[in-house]
């Protein structure tokens, strides 16, 4: 019986490592608008970051979290372009429904829209994969702090969830289009949230505007405020009054 469990587990686990580990080069969902405020408008853009000049074929694909439809495929778009100078690749789509909403992007998707359930039990864990390979990224957005009842998915494909932001999020962009997640809700209040639903536009600026899109171009990054900046000078100033008595000399030039 021992034996038989190991064995289960080994191939469950094989079998993930197999969806989600690739030597290709990263492609990433770099920007997504959820809920854009106003009429929706019947087309929208989404953004992935790669390797310039690479060719890009997959999906992206819309996973519902909402009591009654927990892990259901709502949406699956077929994907063919390639990245521009800066790595960027704009995808123009019908707009998806409003969160409580999981998107994916992947290499392959043999389902059907509206009929494949990722989530079968409806208890909030993965069980049907057999329609997907090689997960990409995924980012899952809420609409309610209820998280027994809205489900997000994103972590358990491989890539992360934004816990409530205390709204529906109108838009969702990694730092240089490659990092850390944010959020802007709508309206904003001058707020920016981070994965964790932590408002943290009182301790970082932005180089750019975080509360705009920046479809097509770099996303906006986070740099240290001037009170950081302060700090660093100071360590600089002790590093290089420590280099000075160790070396018992003034050097020519000391910088930092």
């Amino acid at each position: 019986m021992r034996a038989f469990i190991f064995q289960s587990i080994t191939l469950l686990f094989t079998g993930i490592g197999t969806l989600w580990t690739s030597s290709a080069p990263a492609v990433l969902i770099s920007e997504y608008q959820p809920d854009i405020p106003g009429l929706p408008p019947l087309t929208t853009q989404s953004e992935f970051s790669g390797v310039a000049g690479m060719p890009f074929r997959g999906f992206l694909l819309a996973i519902r979290g909402e009591v009654g439809s927990y892990g259901l495929v709502d949406r699956a778009l077929s994907i063919d372009g390639t990245f521009n100078s800066n790595g960027i690749y704009v995808f123009d789509h019908r707009p998806f429904l409003n969160p409580t909403l999981t998107v994916a992007l992947v290499d392959d998707f043999t389902g059907q829209a509206g009929v494949t359930d990722l989530d079968g039990d409806d208890d909030g864990i993965i069980d049907n994969l057999a329609s997907i390979s090689s997960v990409r990224d995924a980012i899952g957005i809420t609409d309610s702090s209820d998280t027994q009842n809205n489900l997000t998915y994103g972590q358990q494909l491989g890539g992360a969830d934004f816990a409530f932001t205390g709204d529906e999020p109108r838009l969702i962009f990694r730092d240089a289009s490659v990092g850390d997640w944010y959020a802007i809700n709508s309206p904003d209040n001058g707020q920016i949230f981070d994965l964790n639903g932590r408002d943290i536009a009182g301790d970082v600026a932005f180089s750019g505007d975080a509360f705009s899109t920046s479809i097509g171009q770099i996303n906006p990054t986070a740099v240290p405020e001037p009170t950081s900046m302060a700090g660093l000078g100071s360590l600089c100033a002790v590093a290089v009054g420590w280099f000075r008595r160790r070396r018992n000399t003034t050097p020519a030039v000391s910088s930092c």
